[in-house]
């Protein structure tokens, strides 16, 4: 931004980063977007933060565990969060850089179409896989417990 007097950055965040603190691992982008916002205000760039949901493609980061029916995560199970396409996020970046009709620093939610448990979710994947999902716990090894729902079965 100082160096190329770039007019208008978009900066990927989450919903949560307004928060400063308590979010977990989200307080990382929180104090993150501080950077940028610091150049910002010495160069006048216009800054758009994004404020995004639960990316639908992380679960795909264990594709041996889906292949084998668990849909694994450390969150509880029946706990609603929003859950966005990337491709959906793209679309508001694209759209909003060109569009060029802001200044300053706003900030956009980018939360997807629905709020989803785990177990909707499970259910989600069991409905496009054509297989029935079962819920269940894994053992815990830690303070955070992982939970586990067997997402489907042949």
């Amino acid at each position: 931004m100082r160096q190329n007097r770039i007019a208008r950055v978009v900066f990927l965040s989450s919903i949560g980063a307004e928060k400063r603190h308590g979010a977990g691992f989200v307080d990382g982008l929180a104090r993150i977007e501080q950077r940028p916002g610091a150049a910002r205000e010495e160069t006048g760039t216009a800054l758009l933060h994004l404020r995004c949901g639960y990316f639908m493609t992380n679960v795909l980061t264990d594709l041996e565990g889906l292949r084998a029916g668990w849909l694994i995560t450390v969150r509880p199970l029946d706990d609603p969060m929003p859950w966005v396409d990337p491709r959906d996020i793209a679309t508001v970046a694209t759209l909003r850089l060109v569009a060029g009709d802001w200044t300053g620093r706003p900030v956009q939610a980018v939360p997807g179409p629905a709020a989803l448990t785990w177990t909707e979710a499970a259910a989600a994947l069991s409905t496009a896989t054509g297989c029935r999902s079962k819920r269940s716990r894994l053992p815990t090894r830690s303070s955070a417990p992982p939970c586990a729902m067997r997402a489907w079965e042949r």
